[in-house]
């Protein structure tokens, strides 16, 4: 018999949730069904609960302790379908429940409450060897591969450690997401990233204080105080010179207000069809202002709206703007003010928040 305080525990269950699992298996009671969510439970010798949760590409091991543990042997194990018991666990009020299992249910009990699930049979659940050598990852990696996620189309992101710091890179044919968190050192390599495993690994860590991290074989570990996970990495194929696309020597900056930037980008942008995405962005730096100008092709309706922005430009300047990947980053920062550099009207032009945290590289339209 075990008794879980009710929000701790559902905390916890909503973490291994987001790992989806999708093994089969045969056993003598209820067979794994692919497509869902199970979570395997086992007293260890700290008295505390390990939950297993597996996928086809990832694995992770999460602890959670209980407030006290009573008649239950160290390493029994139960296997429930996550949703099942989440969806139970997170419908009652707070205090604690007691989970106890007779060999064939877990029996979940709060008060005059009382419900049973089935317990499922497999094998074995798979284990894995989480001896690495960790280094620290910065809390801010999770924020900026959040918001590369939300700015990138990419399908995988370039993990490059360095002794100074860690370079995070993605790039489609008309845009790349750059990073450099200077507080991911401490073990080197080149690895390559699913975007799925990297949302994954944000749902799984957000909440954390710490993180730590390794590479080992073809796998990333990360772990914090209540758990750890095994991240399949990629043989992708990403440009071993890509620092040398993103070099900007002598672009102009412009320097705008963020939040009227967007919100001038989201209101001319209303009259586009969904395939014309062009905004013709004319800077006069003489007097200190851009223009923005859009025209949807199909119906002929125009738009347009000038805002103040700081440059050194002495001449005026055009450049063809993708609307959709601007406004995504444009979104994903909220730095008040926002970098925009430009060489040529040909040329990528980046963007960096104030506080320059990662960049982005648009390939311009041409005009």
């Amino acid at each position: 018999m075990i008794t879980v305080d009710k929000e701790s525990f559902s905390s916890q269950l909503s973490v291994c949730e987001s790992v989806s699992t999708s093994y089969t298996a045969v056993g003598k009671l209820h067979t794994l069904r692919p497509l869902h969510t199970y979570v395997e439970m086992k007293i260890e010798e700290d008295q505390r609960i390990k939950m297993s949760v597996m996928r086809d590409t990832v694995g992770g091991y999460f602890y959670y302790s209980p407030k006290k543990m009573e008649g239950e042997q160290l390493g029994k194990k139960i296997i429930v379908q996550t949703s099942e018991i989440k969806k139970l666990v997170g419908s009652r009020y707070e205090g604690d429940i007691t989970l106890d299992s007779d060999g064939e249910n877990l029996k979940i009990t709060q008060g005059s409450f009382t419900a049973k699930l089935p317990l499922y049979r497999q094998e074995e659940f798979p284990g894995f060897d989480f001896d690495t050598e960790w280094g620290d990852m910065s809390l801010d990696t999770l924020k900026i591969l959040s918001s590369c996620m939300s700015v990138s189309d990419a399908t995988a992101v370039l993990i490059d450690v360095h002794s100074d710091g860690t370079n995070l890179f993605s790039y489609t044919p008309t845009q790349m997401v750059f990073s450099c968190v200077e507080g991911m050192v401490g073990t080197h390599g080149r690895k390559v990233l699913s975007v799925r495993e990297i949302k994954t690994m944000i749902d799984c860590f957000q909440e954390a204080s710490e993180l730590k991290f390794g590479f080992k074989d073809d796998r990333l570990f990360v772990k914090s105080s209540n758990g750890s996970v095994m991240f399949r990495l990629l043989y992708d194929e990403m440009p071993l010179n890509y620092t040398d696309n993103l070099s900007m020597e002598g672009a102009t900056i412009i320097k705008i207000n963020r939040e009227a930037f967007l919100f001038v980008m989201e209101s001319i942008s209303q009259i586009l069809a969904k395939w014309d995405q062009l905004i013709l962005v004319t800077v006069m730096g003489s007097k200190g202002q851009m223009n923005l100008k859009t025209k949807n092709l199909m119906t002929n309706a125009e738009a347009n709206e000038t805002l103040k922005v700081e440059t050194d430009l002495a001449t005026d300047f055009q450049i063809g703007f993708p609307s959709d990947a601007v406004m995504k980053y444009l979104r994903a920062i909220d730095d008040e003010l926002v970098e925009i550099g430009v060489t040529a009207s040909d040329r990528p032009l980046y963007m960096t928040g104030s506080e320059k945290l990662f960049y982005a590289v648009f390939q311009p339209f041409r005009i």
